[in-house]
């Protein structure tokens, strides 16, 4: 999606109901961190589901980020529902989870 090094990036800007596309991501230490503050809850007390969701950003914000820290602007493509179609038809070897699943 961001390549830096390069400077390029390659951004969805909306979903297929036109809805602005948001990306969510989280760390492996706050993953560690929620599953061992559920675990010393004790198995008694946990509520029937829990949740959790990290930093919740849109491609547009993280592409500032990445201008700040290279202080410069990437090269943009932006890229609308439409032209998704094109990675659904991308063949990945088994075990590997499709663009279109991901991006819709």
């Amino acid at each position: 999606m961001i390549d830096v090094g390069l400077g390029t990036a390659e951004i969805p800007t909306e979903n297929s109901q036109h809805r602005p596309v948001y990306i969510c991501m989280t760390s492996a230490v706050d993953v560690a961190r929620f599953v061992a503050a559920a675990v010393d809850l004790g198995i008694n007390t946990w509520p029937r589901e829990f949740k959790m969701r990290g930093a919740r950003l849109t491609p547009q914000r993280i592409l500032q980020y990445c201008n700040e820290v290279r202080q410069s602007t990437l090269s943009i493509c932006s890229m609308f529902h439409s032209t998704y179609s094109f990675y659904s038809n991308v063949h990945l070897p088994s075990g590997f989870p499709s663009y279109k699943s991901t991006l819709l």
